[in-house]
């Protein structure tokens, strides 16, 4: 897997340069080449990249590009000494380009440098070549048969109607889409083009629309309560029991009301549903040629069936039940099918994931939430509306629209602001460890410390606000700057209250980790309140931690201190520039 190389990075792989080796001759000597490098991540271009494929924490390839109106250009490759291959290190660049959907890869290399075995070579491999007195240029144009993977997961589902809209905006096309359970609904919208009705089906649903189970309608004006979650179970749990699973006539009626056959099977698309036929459990795959207008339908309800929850469905006297149970994210189904990228939008609900051997290199993006998308079967149009408003965020974060992990950032300067906003505070970190140890060399190691506890110095405000932001439970659901998380962070510190924004349905994960965090000796969050506050007691400046002491809770210290550096007046107005 790729990972992005910053600042700090950078510096460090002088250590490894003696294990590495210019690809092609891109500088007149890897000591140049390496200076270049330096250069150009130091102009914190929105558009340069430097990315390495790492083995046991050593790099095995190095790429610094740049992207520009859909070409990849290529300015600087690293190997090891396990890259030789020609064939491995193409195959290599063309997955990191189509990865980030791009139209050409390119090389260019001074006419003095590049001889004719060089030409001949990356012609082997593809490249078009056309050179100029100056300038051999090569460019290899990237061919897409791209396959969207949908994956099961009941009233999560919204999450996949976000990524949809996410890649309408981007322009990113698919020829091929398989879906599994609710992966095959929203597969089944997706075919038939028509966001706007998805979008206004999720954020209305309601459980009984899908199942026919005695669920009351709630007070909607506030979260559901954990004995609301309880009560919707139960309801649900004896009416299936009854019944042998819950009917699933109003999920069969919402299919027909939603799904316009004619559209689907007009498309040039290729569709495939998985289901799983009972009681064998055997996976079957049904491709849109296998079907016609009147049995899709029931394929799609066939693939949703999650039994014993929910009721089989009887297809020409055989009983198909949800195809989770044998293949929940079926990427092998369009890998069978000649894919060369596949895009999977993972819900995580229950249910089996094949590991798909890949015999050809193929680029994957995989898009899948750090959050709980809530339940699977208790259906809330309010949860639906979140998840889907997530996915949209996170489907533009994967293909490098917007920054971040668990949050999003715009894209434009993140780089410049992240480093200029982490240098000031490292050294606000330096002089506060300062305060709380008399040990000199802990505050003069505090960057190798920081880099053993994982966090990026070039990036440490990123890392820590999104930490902390987690922590405290900020809505992921909309674009922030630095300066906006970090303040939402300070407001939530000095409340300790849930977010309010919109009430919705939680999972009984998300109760318990709602739960666990107000028992004060399990809770993350009261643990860093409790070193904050101890930091600002004035007694504290009487207190002297020992370096074993700073060494244990030093990750807390880092946390509680930069708690307490967002709270720092800003007079300046130069804490995030």
């Amino acid at each position: 897997m790729w990972k992005e190389l910053f600042i700090a990075d950078v510096v460090q792989l002088s250590s490894y340069l003696p294990e590495l080796t210019q690809w092609l001759p891109f500088d007149v000597s890897k000591k140049i080449a390496y200076d270049s490098l330096k250069k150009r991540v130091q102009q914190f271009d929105d558009q340069h990249y430097i990315t390495a494929i790492m083995r046991k924490n050593r790099p095995k390839i190095v790429v610094d590009f740049t992207l520009t109106q859909h070409i990849m250009t290529i300015n600087l490759v690293l190997i090891a000494d396990d890259y030789r291959s020609w064939s491995m290190i193409v195959d290599e660049l063309v997955i990191l380009a189509k990865q980030h959907r791009m139209k050409i890869l390119r090389l260019g290399f001074s006419r003095q440098v590049m001889t004719d075995y060089l030409v001949t070579k990356l012609t082997d491999q593809g490249f078009d070549v056309e050179t100029d007195d100056l300038v051999v240029q090569f460019d290899y144009p990237l061919i897409y048969y791209t396959g969207l993977v949908l994956g099961g997961g009941g009233a999560k589902g919204s999450y996949q109607i976000g990524v949809w809209k996410a890649l309408k905006e981007l322009n990113v096309t698919y020829e091929l889409v398989s879906g599994t359970s609710v992966g095959a609904l929203n597969g089944g919208l997706i075919i038939q083009d028509d966001l706007p009705s998805a979008i206004k089906m999720w954020e209305t649903i309601a459980t009984q629309d899908i199942l026919s189970v005695p669920i009351s309608v709630v007070d909607t004006t506030d979260d559901f309560t954990l004995q609301q979650l309880m009560s919707h179970v139960q309801s649900f749990t004896l009416s299936a029991m009854k019944t042998v699973g819950a009917d699933t006539t109003p999920l069969l009626n919402l299919i027909h009301e939603l799904i316009h056959e004619e559209k689907i099977f007009q498309t040039d698309k290729k569709f495939f549903i998985v289901t799983t036929q009972a009681p064998m459990l055997t996976e079957t795959v049904v491709s849109l040629s296998d079907m016609t207008i009147e049995t899709l339908p029931k394929w799609l309800l066939a693939s949703a069936s999650f039994f014993p929850a929910m009721s089989a469905c009887v297809i020409d006297g055989k009983y198909y039940v949800d195809g989770g149970y044998r293949n929940n994210l079926p990427s092998d189904v369009l890998l069978n099918e000649g894919a060369t990228e596949i895009i999977t939008v993972n819900v995580k609900g229950p249910g089996f994931i094949k590991s798909s051997k890949m015999e050809v290199p193929v680029a994957v993006v995989n898009i899948e939430s750090d959050w709980g998308l809530g339940n699977v079967l208790l259906f809330d149009s309010h949860r639906a509306s979140w998840n889907l408003q997530l996915g949209y965020l996170e489907g533009l974060k994967a293909f490098g629209q917007l920054r971040g992990t668990k949050y999003s950032f715009p894209k434009i300067d993140f780089k410049r602001t992240a480093f200029n906003a982490s240098r000031r505070f490292i050294h606000y970190l330096q002089q506060r460890l300062a305060t709380v140890s008399s040990q000199e060399q802990i505050t003069s190691s505090v960057v190798e410390r920081l880099l053993q506890q994982g966090y990026n110095p070039s990036v440490l405000v990123v890392d820590l606000l999104e930490e902390l932001a987690f922590l405290m439970v900020i809505d992921p659901t909309k674009v922030y700057s630095l300066a906006e998380l970090g303040q939402a962070i300070v407001q939530r510190a000095h409340h300790l209250e849930a977010t309010k924004t919109a009430p919705m349905m939680l999972s009984f994960k998300e109760w318990l980790i709602r739960y666990l965090d107000q028992i004060d000796y399990l809770s993350p969050q009261q643990k860093l309140i409790d070193m904050y506050q101890l930091l600002q007691n004035e007694e504290e400046k009487q207190l002297t931690l020992t370096k074993k002491e700073v060494t244990k809770h030093f990750h807390l210290l880092v946390t509680a201190i930069f708690l307490e550096y967002l709270g720092t007046a800003d007079t300046a107005g130069d804490k995030w520039k």
